[in-house]
């Protein structure tokens, strides 16, 4: 089961009067970050890719931090909210390949495009690792706090590319 799954279950289960189609809206919360990598795009023409990054940085780490508190919330805005962190959530990491591929040496643009791919995506499996493994020790609403590491460490590595 993904985290979306997960999540999106044990509200429900939380929420037994409230008829949530979990497999939709696992699909709409994963599907959405789409919308955050076009809307990124665009806006990374005027404000630059590193601006761009941040903000959707440090709306997830946001997202991952209020996530306790999530499930008092009713679904009107339960949903939204799981709609803003999967935008956020998935939208840097194309700012992430557009800043390498413009500042890598131009004969090594597809290494270094390579290498950033995979360390994202090392991360990602694991972040997702440690949260199934921590799945088994906390509730689940705790479990996106761990990830609030992630995009603070980001943001803070960022800061001198989002300083100019």
């Amino acid at each position: 089961m993904g985290l979306r799954s997960l999540f999106l279950g044990a509200y429900a289960s939380q929420n037994p009067d409230v008829l949530l189609n979990i497999p939709v809206w696992s699909f709409a919360t994963i599907g959405i970050g789409s919308l955050g990598c076009i809307v990124g795009g665009m806006f990374s023409i005027r404000h630059g890719s590193a601006a761009v990054a941040a903000v959707q940085l440090a709306v997830s780490g946001l997202c991952c931090l209020l996530s306790p508190f999530l499930f008092a919330l009713p679904p009107n805005l339960f949903l939204p909210f799981m709609l803003i962190w999967g935008t956020a959530v998935v939208g840097d990491s194309p700012q992430f390949s557009a800043m390498v591929a413009r500042t890598a040496p131009g004969e090594l643009v597809g290494s270094a495009l390579t290498l950033v791919n995979c360390i994202g995506f090392s991360i990602t499996v694991a972040s997702l690792a440690v949260v199934q493994w921590l799945a088994a020790l906390l509730p689940v609403q705790y479990l996106l706090i761990v990830l609030v590491a992630g995009p603070v460490i980001g943001l803070f590595a960022m800061k001198p590319l989002v300083a100019r």
